[in-house]
């Protein structure tokens, strides 16, 4: 009984550790102690708090170890989860990326989650021009986008913009197959005027 006292006012002390750490800012200092725990919904929550700030500061092998010894089975019924992991491993494994991104799209799908689709679809965007730069592979990503990006659909500024400049690049390869109406087009063109770029820059996720 005393040992079970013990085990648990230290897994108490960890917690409280784990959250003050969160707090101060070391996140993976706090998700490398709920590992440890095995707490994994804590640390699900930290992955879909944080990874995107961490990707965008280029810290994609970061992010990757936050995945370590996460059940699959957790990761798999996670649109969120899945698009942070797949993520974190379009510089280094695009194909893994894709396997992992397609999967959280059909999630998001799935649930009707537009800003998810368009993050989803703008990362897959990118990856079919790392890997393949297939016309078959873009013309899917084209249909969801056109689908919940049209000019009208209430989306926050962020995700416009990535589904816009998936448009734009899109419309590039795809101009002579109708890849974009004229009205979803010019919509790509004020969203982008109204943020102060080029019509040629892209809006990366990462």
């Amino acid at each position: 009984l005393e040992q079970t006292h013990a085990q648990n006012a230290i897994e108490a002390l960890k917690e409280s550790a784990a959250q003050m750490l969160e707090h101060t800012g070391e996140t993976g200092e706090a998700v490398l102690l709920l590992q440890q725990m095995r707490d994994w919904a804590s640390v699900a929550r930290l992955i879909k708090a944080h990874a995107e700030q961490m990707i965008d500061q280029g810290r994609w092998q970061t992010v990757q170890t936050w995945f370590e010894g996460l059940p699959e089975a957790l990761q798999a019924q996670d649109a969120d989860l899945l698009l942070w992991s797949g993520m974190s491993h379009v510089g280094s494994d695009p194909r893994k990326a894709r396997e992992l991104l397609t999967r959280a799209d059909n999630l998001y799908k799935t649930a009707g989650n537009a800003s998810g689709m368009v993050r989803a679809a703008h990362a897959l965007c990118d990856l079919t021009f790392i890997l393949d730069g297939s016309l078959e592979q873009l013309r899917p990503i084209k249909a969801v986008l056109e689908q919940v990006a049209a000019p009208g659909a209430q989306l926050p500024v962020a995700v416009q913009r990535q589904a816009y400049a998936a448009y734009l690049d899109i419309a590039t390869v795809m101009g002579g197959h109708h890849a974009l109406t004229e009205q979803t087009l010019a919509a790509a063109q004020e969203q982008l005027r109204s943020a102060n770029l080029s019509i040629n820059q892209r809006i990366n996720i990462n």
